[in-house]
């Protein structure tokens, strides 16, 4: 039986995040926890290359999105005003991967 604390590491709050950096926060940590801990199993990065290069990218665009509308309040250029559609670039897109 585990005690209340190693009882806690499991609980998940889903939804408690408000912003995209605070997900790509949760991104950071779990690229960099792959990173440390997944040489440990002596297994090859390319069983997981895949999957894991879309999370970060994905973390990636989530951290380009949070900067795209953080500096639109200082810079008044064409190129990021003339963007009239913020649903459709918050939206999370369909990301696809091809094997060369």
């Amino acid at each position: 039986m585990i005690n209340k604390t190693e009882r806690d590491r499991f609980i998940t709050y889903i939804g408690q995040t408000y912003n995209n950096i605070q997900i790509w926060g949760q991104y950071e940590r779990m690229v960099d926890f792959l990173f440390d801990e997944y040489p440990k199993t002596h297994r090859r990065f390319d069983e997981i290359a895949q999957p894991f290069l879309f999370t970060i990218s994905h973390a990636i665009e989530l951290a380009l999105k949070e900067n795209i509308k953080f500096f639109e309040q200082y810079v008044k250029s064409k190129q990021l005003t003339k963007f009239d559609n913020w649903p459709h670039l918050l939206k999370k897109p369909r990301l696809s991967c091809s094997i060369i």
